[in-house]
């Protein structure tokens, strides 16, 4: 059995070896010549996709340089994640177990008690509204004109010294102008 064993095998070699002779032929010959006229071809290319993936590679070696920043950043983030998880379920569970929830009726957001509408109506009446009212006890007795404020004597309507008041509604307000331009 091993002659036999042997004689295939010899057999083998002897169809085999042709073959291998012309593919070591026909690569000095063909493949080779090929391989270099493409290699000569292609090799810019290849330097420049060399090129593009160091210059691509630059901004990571930056932020390798961050390396431990980045560790403990995205572990306390992971850490607050997971605490934050923990406490949220628990808390429900909890809320859940002692009956703590609110009624549908404690969720439902109520309406605002005035709109903005209602509350620049009320600044604007607030505005004109004069802390003095337009009456008959503040008419000054000579001329019958009715004022505003309490009833005031000639004298001191225009001061002790006969120049504008000091005192009363009017004396110490500041006269506002408007900013802006009608133009605009």
């Amino acid at each position: 059995m091993d002659k036999l064993l042997e004689s295939g095998l010899k057999i083998l070699y002897y169809i085999y070896v042709p073959f291998v002779v012309l593919f070591r032929l026909l690569n000095l010959i063909v493949i080779q010549p090929m391989w270099y006229i493409l290699s000569l071809v292609v090799q810019p290319f290849i330097y420049i996709g060399y090129f593009f993936t160091a210059a691509a590679g630059y901004p990571l070696r930056f932020l390798a340089t961050f390396e431990t920043l980045w560790i403990y950043l995205s572990t306390a983030a992971l850490i607050g994640l997971l605490s934050g998880g923990i406490l949220y379920f628990s808390a429900t569970f909890l809320t859940s177990l002692l009956r703590l929830e609110t009624s549908d009726a404690d969720k439902v957001h109520p309406t605002p008690k005035r709109t903005i509408a209602d509350y620049r109506a009320k600044r604007r009446q607030k505005k004109f509204k004069s802390p003095y009212p337009l009456s008959n006890y503040g008419t000054d007795s000579s001329s019958k004109v009715l004022s505003y404020g309490p009833p005031t004597s000639s004298s001191t309507l225009l001061g002790e010294s006969g120049g504008w008041p000091t005192t009363g509604p009017f004396a110490s307000s500041t006269i506002l102008e408007e900013d802006g331009s009608d133009l605009s």
